[in-house]
This record gives structure tokens, sequence and C-alpha cells, in this order.
């Protein structure tokens, strides 16, 4: 009797899930995997790489190839730390998920000005009435996207609260819930609700709520690394046949906009990350980490993602690849008629790549070391492709000939290469000052006799922080510092516009495309340069204007809950608000 007891409750955990279903790689498959992945990295000039596949609760592949340090020899592995970049997002949502299963209150669609304070603001009464969480989660909001400064470096002391209480600043480039408008900051501002509600920093809540149940222990944040920087792999860049490693210091800059790209990972630790999410919130075995049905809501699809090159549709291609709306951190797609959640990510050097197959149970997670550019994107979707095909059952439509072609032979183009706007430089005006390249003239190399100091001095932006232009007395050229790590070098195109070519930490950082962005600067009516106009890509433009300073700044305050957001900003406004029905009653009275 005890017998039948024990089969029937055996009989029950397995049908349940809690016993790991047992799937195998074919040798020969890893084997054609293992040749696929070397031979695109070669041609794509990747260092190093990390692989993990699932399928259910099973780690098919979790391992690394090359180098995560070429200055050292050390081989990439399944234990190697490389950064995901905006991967990180479904991180944040999932944090949310968490809080929304333990605060009743706090739920998809609740307000920001309902959970942080009626002081917050955003640049029009519309999206500071009615913006939600999901509305940040799934990018249609509509602010303008703005990188620029993240990439720059805010200094250390700049916190979350500091950025949040100047997104009002922000302008919209979209309609509110209307088209997709990819924004990091929202996700930064996301992070800052999760701390609100939480109570601490958003990475504390991620270790709490995933990182410690999931027991990802070799998993960190970029500004954070001390304790997993001996596993870490570098950064790289390629120019000129030759790999550059880029300054690590660089991983700093992402705080304090963590939530929206700063995780760091293994390969071995992203299998249980993956497997949480074909298990519907559960482990590997079993354990609850976040209610399956608030989970869920993550992976909806929320707004129409707008057509992308990257999207592949028969009969142009062999097969069908596209994504197609964006949830929350994660994009709906298909792949050869294949339900598709997946996410990119880039930082710096890194790049990322992971797809879910929800319908299948499968997954498939790459991230590579370099090269910085279009390359490391290529190589890495075209691996996540060709395994996908494996798992999949699908006779793979590329080979170690495509991958490297791509996106020829089915579509004209230069492989690795992205368009260089007609507006932007390239050449380096350094090295090779008469040098002529196929997109753009060649740069005035004669300086005009003029003034240049009148273009010194700080130009500054509310939320994007200050540019510094000064006069190098030696090389006759304007110099420019940028936040924490970005400088660089003015040449003089004609008018009052010049060239900026990036020096220091980001020589390389234009090198794969354009090789400068154009400044132009504008005087008032007194003949004062007092207005800097920065092409931070071929869509944006930036005004930075003298007079504005970030640390002069004193924007609202609406945390009470924050002690270093005293109450001397609210008996200002007070006061302020005071003396002015004084003036006004005061005048009142004399006029009678």
């Amino acid at each position: 009797m005890k017998s039948r007891i024990g089969i029937f409750i055996l009989f029950h955990l397995v049908t349940m899930g809690y016993f790991a279903d047992t799937y195998t790689l074919a040798t020969e498959d890893e084997f054609q995997i293992d040749q696929f992945v070397n031979s695109t990295m070669e041609c794509r000039h990747v260092p190093g790489l990390i692989v993990t596949v699932v399928k259910g609760n099973t780690t098919l592949v979790s391992k690394g190839y090359g180098m995560a340090n070429i200055e050292e020899a050390i081989p990439a592995r399944n234990t190697s730390v490389f950064c995901i970049g905006s991967v990180t997002k479904a991180f944040t949502s999932t944090v949310i998920a968490k809080l929304i299963e333990t605060n009743s209150w706090l739920k998809w669609d609740s307000k920001i000005t309902d959970i942080i304070g009626e002081d917050f603001k955003f640049n029009s009464q519309l999206l500071t009435n009615y913006t939600t969480i999901t509305d940040l989660l799934s990018h249609r909001v509509g602010l303008v996207r703005w990188d620029i400064s993240t990439q720059a470096g805010y200094p250390s002391y700049v916190t979350r609260e500091d950025l949040v209480r100047r997104l009002y600043s922000l302008p919209s480039i979209g309609d509110f819930r209307d088209e997709l408008q990819y924004n990091n900051h929202m996700y930064m501002l996301v992070g800052y609700i999760a701390e609100f509600v939480g109570g601490k920093t958003w990475e504390q809540l991620v270790d709490e709520f995933l990182l410690t149940p999931l027991e990802m222990t070799s998993t960190g944040y970029a500004n954070e690394l001390e304790e997993i920087e001996e596993c870490l792999a570098e950064m790289y860049t390629y120019q000129n046949g030759k790999h550059f490693k880029v300054d690590p210091e660089l991983r700093k800059i992402i705080k304090p906009g963590g939530p929206s790209g700063s995780i760091c990972t293994t390969s071995s630790n992203m299998a249980a990350w993956m497997k949480l999410h074909i298990n519907k919130g559960q482990t590997d075995t079993g354990v609850p980490v976040v209610d399956r049905d608030i989970l869920q809501e993550t992976y909806l699809p929320r707004i129409q993602r707008s057509v992308s090159q990257n999207n592949l549709f028969q009969p142009e291609w062999p097969i069908d690849n596209a994504d197609i709306t964006y949830a929350m951190g994660w994009n709906n797609g298909i792949y050869r008629g294949n339900k598709k959640l997946s996410h990119g990510g880039s930082f710096f050097g890194y790049s990322a790549q992971l797809w879910l197959f929800p319908q299948s149970d499968i997954g498939v997670f790459t991230a590579a070391n370099g090269p910085t550019g279009a390359d490391a994107s290529l190589a890495l979707r075209s691996i996540n492709a060709y395994i996908s095909d494996v798992l999949l059952g699908k006779e793979p439509w590329l080979n170690a000939t495509t991958s490297c072609s791509f996106p020829l032979p089915w579509k004209p183009g230069v492989s690795g290469k992205t368009p260089i706007p007609t507006t932007w430089q390239t050449g380096n005006p350094i090295d090779e000052m008469t040098a002529k390249t196929d997109a753009a003239e060649t740069i005035t190399t004669s300086l005009p006799m003029q003034n240049f100091e009148r273009y010194a001095g700080v130009y500054g932006h509310i939320f994007l922080g200050n540019i510094t232009i000064a006069m190098n007395e030696t090389t006759n050229l304007l110099t420019f510092t940028y936040g924490r790590f970005m400088t660089g070098e003015l040449v003089y195109q004609d008018g009052d516009s010049f060239q900026l070519f990036l020096t220091g930490s980001y020589w390389w950082l234009l090198q794969n495309n354009a090789k400068s962005m154009p400044l132009h600067f504008i005087a008032d009516s007194r003949g004062y340069m007092n207005t800097l106009h920065w092409s931070v890509s071929a869509m944006e433009t930036v005004e930075y204007r003298k007079g504005i300073k970030w640390d002069a700044l004193d924007p609202p305050c609406f945390n009470v809950r924050d002690k270093s957001c005293s109450n001397d900003q609210a008996h200002l406004r007070s006061s302020i608000h005071f003396i002015c029905l004084l003036v006004i009653s005061v005048s009142y009275f004399l006029a009678m």
C-alpha cells in the first residue's frame, strides 16, 4: 500500500514539474554549433563570447569561446562575467512585478504622481497627470532619448533623485501612447520608483528579489563589480586590424542609470534567469520567486514597434524574424513561425542577445566583449538564429559564409557598417588632415585668423549637464570636455561651425561610422556666443546655453521621504508665494 502511495506521489511530482525534464543536445549538433560560433567570431572580430542554451529545466549549453582578456591570454569561460546592457530591463520590470505582488495598492496602471508625489513633473500636464508604470516600461511616453549624458558620465555624486527631478526638461518627440520612443531614462525613473516603494536601492531589490533566490552569485552591476572583478571580461574595440582595450573605467558611468542596463553576469547564472521565465516565475526546482500572473503581464504587447531594418520577412529573406511589439522589458516577435520574447543590449564593448521561445520552453543567450559597432550585434543575432534553428528542429538558414556576409547575399549593403549621415565628417584631422573619404568633403585644414576665445566657456543643460569649451594655445584648437570621460578637439569648418573629434577614453566611439560630430555656436544680438547646438546623432540636436550650470540648478523637490530633499525648498516656495501675495495686496491698497 505504501509503495503505491509513493508511486502516486512521484507521478504527480513529475507531472507538476518539480523534477526537471531531461533533454540532451546531440554531439553532432553541439559540434556544429561550436564550428558556427567560432567561424562567426573570427570574421566579425569578436574577441570573446559566452553562450547559454536551455530547454525546460535543462541547461544544454553553458560555455565560453575566445578570449575574456586578450592581453593576459585569459579564455572566456561560462564563469566569465560579461555586461548585458539593456537585457537588464527585464530585471527591472520583474522587480516591479514583485513589488506589485507584495504591495496590494501598487498596480501596473498606477500613476507616477500617485506613487512619488504630485510635485513630480514631466513637460506637460498630460504626461504628468496620466503616465503610469506601464507607460514607462513600454517606452510609450514619447520623450526624447538623449543617451549622450549617460555616455559622458554624470559626476559621481549625481543620484537618481537628481535626474528624476530634472525629467521635466526632456521634450516630447512622439505622441503619448501613440508610438514607441525608446528611452533609457524612463527605466531610470522606474528604478527610482522601485526604490521609493521598496525602501531600498534598486540594486538591493534586484539582489533580494531575484539574484539571491535564483542563486545568481556571480552577477553584479557595472558600477559595483569589486567582488567579481577578477572574472570580468575586458571590453574591446577593433580598429585598423587590431583589438584595442576600452577604458574599463567607462563601466562606472552607468550609475545612476543602472536600471536601464547595468547588470553583468555569467553564462551559468543566465541559465537560472532564463529558467525563471520558462517556468513562469519559479526556479528550476519549483520554488516560487514571483507571482506567475503578475509576471505574465510583463510579456504582453503594449505598443507597436516601428518598421525596423532588423526585421526579416519572406520572400525577401529565407525566413521570418521580426520584433512586432514591445512589452515591458521584452520584445514580442516571431521567428520561423514561433512566438519569440527577446531583448538585445549593448554597453560600450559589450553586446548581448536573449531569445526565449515560450511555446517550446527554449532559451538562447549570447554575450560578447567586442567589438564596438555593428559587427558584434550581427554576430550575436546570427549565432542566436543558428542555435534556435537547431533547437526548434529547423534547417539552419545561415552558414559559415552567410553569417559573415549578412545581409548579403539577400540584400545589398556593406555588412557590419552603418550608413554615415551626410552632415557628419569622416577622417581624422589630427593624423590625416588632408585625407578624403567617400562620405564627406575634406576637412578644412587652414584655421581662419579669428578669435576662438569667443567660443570658450561653459555651456549647460538642465538635464544633460555641462560642456566646457577652452582654447589650447599649443594646438590652436578648441578643446571639448563633457561629463567625467568625454573629451575632444574642435576642428573649424565654416562660419561658427566646428567638427568634434573625440579623444581620450572615447577615441574609438565614432571610428566605426562617422568620425566626428558637428557643433554650431550661436551668438546673441550683441555678438556674444551664448548657445551651442550639438548634433549628438543624425536625428537629434541638443541645445546647451551659457549661464546654465548643473550645480547651480535646484529643481523642484518632491520626495518627502528623502531627508536630503529637506523642507527648505518647500519653505522657500511658500515664502515666495507669501511675498507675491503681500506685494499684490500692498499695490491694491496703494491704488485705492
